[in-house]
């Protein structure tokens, strides 16, 4: 493949930099028999092919480090057409409900997933897959924003939230209290940085944080996909008339 090619490459290069080096020192060893003149020239031309060989080498590991970039990219980017692939088929289940999957077909209220009492026929409503705490504190979820239209002349770009606390009651376990701190950038160049409280449920891995207060509150909304917590698709909604007004993928790192 062209990321191999590239690697043998690089160690191919790095290889000729060692014995050209060698090649420099045995030089510079022997040169007592060859004049004092003469040794000084070839250790000049060496040094100068050590110097093209280094910059050839410096050269292919900048095209690896890209092809690498890409190559993530790209993952990322067929994750995410699965997961909207994945919600055109649905899951038979009415919205935010969860599926239990298997051969009955059932379906359950949010709140009875994670609740410590098995509800589904095969288990899969206190699964450790789907009761995995994803928004723990520590973590951290960060991407860009696109299609952001909530208020006027803001323009963000690009968000990131650490969740610093969670608070898991034992009586609702389904629902769990979170803080979390999130930086915003803008396109203008400036910043705002504050702290916000928010839930997770986990019947529907849907991460909510409640950004603001009154008629101009922007909540955060940001769902996990059934099995994976390496991102979630976020989206900004309006508190008043609940419309969709920005969205970002969010990568957990």
């Amino acid at each position: 493949s062209p990321r191999l090619t590239a690697y043998k490459m690089a160690g191919l290069a790095l290889a000729l930099v060692v014995i050209v080096a060698f090649q420099v020192v045995s030089s510079e060893t022997s040169k007592c028999g060859h004049g004092r003149w003469g040794g000084s020239a070839r250790a000049e031309v060496n040094g100068l092919r050590i110097h093209d060989l280094q910059e050839q080498l410096t050269a292919l590991q900048e095209v690896v480090e890209h092809r690498k970039e890409i190559g993530q990219k790209k993952i990322h980017e067929l994750n995410e057409l699965e997961d909207r692939v994945h919600d055109l088929e649905g899951t038979g289940c009415p919205k935010g409900h969860f599926a239990c999957g298997g051969d009955t077909k059932k379906c359950l209220v949010k709140t009875m997933v994670c609740d410590h009492e098995v509800d589904c026929d095969n288990g899969a409503d206190e699964s450790e897959e789907n009761c995995f705490d994803i928004a723990h504190a520590g973590a951290v979820l960060e991407g860009d924003i696109y299609g952001e239209h909530c208020s006027p002349h803001s323009n963000p770009t690009h968000i990131k939230i650490a969740i610093t606390g969670e608070k898991r009651l034992s009586w609702f376990p389904s629902v769990e209290d979170i803080t979390a701190h999130i930086d915003i950038n803008y396109a203008d160049g400036h910043a705002m940085s504050d702290t916000f409280h928010g839930k997770y449920f986990f019947g529907t891995h849907s991460l909510v944080i409640y950004h603001g207060e009154g008629h101009r509150a922007i909540d955060i909304v940001c769902k996990f996909k059934h099995g994976k917590d390496d991102h979630c698709f976020a989206e900004f909604v309006r508190e008043d008339d609940l419309e969709v007004c920005g969205r970002a993928v969010l990568h957990a790192h």
